[in-house]
Formats: C-alpha cells, structure tokens, sequence
C-alpha cells in the first residue's frame, strides 16, 4: 500500500506529530510506502517531496499588511490545493491520511485527494471539527456552544487566543468548510478517544467515525518500580493544563514537585510558586533527560482543564510504570484504570487533587509495587504498537472498500 501523509509540521513538535511519525514508521516496518506533505519549516525532517511543501504562514507574527493573505490562506489554501494535487500525481498514493491540516495546509488537501478519486482518512487530534478554536473553551471556561453548527459564538466571545479578528477568521473558517462539505469526502475519522467520537458525532454520522488509540512504543521505555519521592508534570504551560491548579495544591502539600516545560504562563508559573522550596521548574526536558525524570517519580500529575483527548502525558508515564493522577476530563479517564494504574481527581479542583496525592502518598511499598505494575501492564496491552498497525490498517481497507 502507498499512503500519502498531510500534516502541517513535519518535525517534532507535539503529541500530534509523534503520531505521525510513528504511524508512518509503523507502515514503513511493515512494507507499505509512505511520503509525507506538510509546509515549509528549517526543522523539517528530510523529504524528497520537500520543495512541494507550502509557504508557512503565522497570522498572529505577521506584519499587519500580510494577515489577510495569512488569513485567506487559513479558510482555504489554493498554494495547498495545487502543490499537494503535484505531490499526488508524482507519488500515486492509494490513500491519503490527513493530522493536522487546518490552518497551514486546509481542507484543499482533500479536495486535492477528491479530485483525484484518491479516498482520505483524518485523525481528529482536536476539536477543530466541531470548535472553531479547537480546544472547545471560551476564556478557560468549558465551552460546547459551536458544536451543532452555530460557529457565530467564536466570534461573538473572541475566543480564539482571545483575539477578535483571529476569532474572525476561524468563525469563515468554520463556516466555509461546513456549508460546502469540504469534510464530506474523508471516508474514515480516526478518533483516539470514544470521547471525541462523542462529540464529532453531532456532525459526522457514526460510521465515519472509528476509536483507535494513540500508539506509544512502550517496549522501549525502562520501567523503575522504586521512586525518588517526587511527583512531576510534563508538558506546556499554559493554563488549559491546570498548571495553577497544580501548583495550589503543592504548594499546600509541602510535597516535592518538579514542573517540566515551558510556555506562555512560565513566568506566571515561577512567581506563583516563590517561596515554595518544594517545588522546581525544570524548564523543557528531553530524550535520557526527561527518562531520568520519569524514572524517578513517585507518580506523574496531569491536572488538565479542557477536553483532553488522549494526552502522550498519561500514557507515557504508564510505559515507565508510573502511576497517574490525573483530571477525569475529556479522554482522559480511557486512558487508565482509577485505583489501578493510577488515580482520578475533579478537574479545576485542588483540594480533590491534594486528597488523591495524599492517597498515593500513603500506599505502603508493597501496595505502591503493585500500582507500578498495574499501570505498566495496562499501557503494554492498550497502547502496544501492533496493536495500532492492526487497527490502522483495518481503517485503511474500509476507507478503500476492502472490508
């Protein structure tokens, strides 16, 4: 088979991008060919399809005459319709398999496919689909109300970034793909959570719509069933992560907690915690760096404040053997088993978060080894690389009529 990926980066950049590297190393393991369209970044792996690759665009860095080319380009992107319609013909794909498209590369990547009766799956990372922002939240607040179509509260509420004229474009955005169907043609959703298949389904009838889990090659990971004594977050810092929320509670649990990451509200961050010697922000961490940091913790803390869909920072964590406390919110709760890979707490909550850290602090050493155990066993069987090809490739044969 010969599958063709779209993503709009083509380097390291997050969750959504280890999962297409992985799926296509999963495809090239196994004998398929696969290439890859994305746009033009210096961090880019290598491509031979790389001179084909679109002209980044940043809307909120440019300069004020440039953000309405930005912005057309965001609705539809006519640089993406024909150089990914050039990227088809020379590479004669049997499918295509959309991530992240919106924005850099649009909806033109599947006319492009259309076109050329080549069929489209797509992996829902986000809730672009149904939520003009994406993140379905209005100013940090749980926010469902474009979900049925009515994409006008995005503008009305600016709450894209908290950005009007943003807000703007991605209300055109929403509106230009839904009333001329330019998502109709994809043959499979791929939802890495039953959650987000809940909440697509208000759009997309159920069929189209297929759960698989994020992979994780978590036979690589080197469990450590002992600890440092330490709980650690990982991840951005950003306030749709609860990181003040994880803070408020540590701060009053007097208990170790090492923060990794960077982002937006870093500064915020390292002023909230002052004064709290038991807390340290290590800044971004990676390769034996973020391992040695895994290994050592008494258990990993995702205190989520949004629709979470199936986060990296909860099954990476369980490959080492780490349990997880982490907000019942979103996928999250698929991702683990509560009181045996790990414990759940109410989101925005710190005082439920304190009760669950109390709770892991107190298992004695041997109850504390069977949660270690637990947690590593369950990620082995749910997020097992084979696993993911099989099911992949099941999508693919149905989105080609082989099923």
């Amino acid at each position: 088979m010969r599958i063709l990926y779209a993503n709009k980066y083509y380097y390291l950049k997050g969750g959504c991008e280890r999962v297409l590297f992985t799926e296509m190393e999963l495809m090239k393991a196994r004998g398929h060919e696969v290439a890859v369209f994305a746009s033009r970044h210096p961090q880019n792996q290598p491509s031979p399809f790389a001179g084909h690759f679109v002209e980044e665009e940043n809307y909120f860095n440019a300069p004020l005459l440039h953000k309405a080319k930005a912005a057309v380009k965001i609705v539809y992107s006519l640089e993406a319709l024909r150089k990914f319609g050039e990227v088809i013909d020379a590479f004669k794909p049997d499918l295509i398999h959309a991530h992240n498209v919106y924005a850099q590369l649009s909806s033109a990547v599947l006319d492009a496919a259309k076109k050329r009766g080549v069929p489209a799956v797509l992996t829902a990372h986000d809730y672009k689909l149904v939520c003009p922002s994406y993140m379905m939240l209005d100013h940090g607040k749980i926010c469902e109300k474009c979900i049925d179509g009515n994409y006008l509260h995005c503008f009305l509420t600016s709450c894209h970034k908290e950005d009007r004229m943003a807000s703007a474009v991605y209300t055109a955005e929403s509106y230009f793909n839904a009333w001329l169907g330019k998502y109709d043609s994809v043959k499979k959703f791929v939802c890495p959570s039953a959650f987000i298949q809940s909440k697509l389904a208000h759009r997309f009838p159920q069929n189209q719509l297929t759960v698989l889990n994020n992979p994780a090659d978590l036979t690589a990971y080197r469990p450590q069933f002992q600890d440092g004594g330490y709980y650690l977050f990982t991840g951005r810092l950003s306030k749709e992560k609860g990181v003040f929320t994880l803070i408020t509670a540590f701060k009053d649990l007097g208990l170790p907690l090492k923060i990794a990451g960077t982002g937006p509200l870093e500064a915020e961050c390292r002023k909230m915690a002052e004064g709290a010697s038991n807390i340290q922000l290590v800044g971004y961490q990676t390769g034996k760096d973020l391992e040695a940091l895994y290994q050592g913790a008494r258990a990993c803390v995702v205190p989520s404040e949004w629709y979470e869909n199936a986060p990296l920072a909860v099954i990476e964590p369980l490959g080492y053997a780490k349990p997880v406390i982490a907000a019942r919110i979103g996928g999250i709760p698929e991702l683990m088993r509560d009181g045996e890979s790990g414990f759940l707490f109410t989101p925005f909550d710190a005082e439920d978060l304190k009760a669950k850290v109390k709770r892991m602090q107190a298992l004695s050493k041997d109850d504390y080894s069977v949660l270690c155990r637990k947690a590593r066993e369950w990620a082995l069987a749910e997020f097992s690389l084979e696993r993911h090809y099989e099911g992949l490739l099941k999508i693919y044969q149905e989105a080609l009529g082989k099923n």
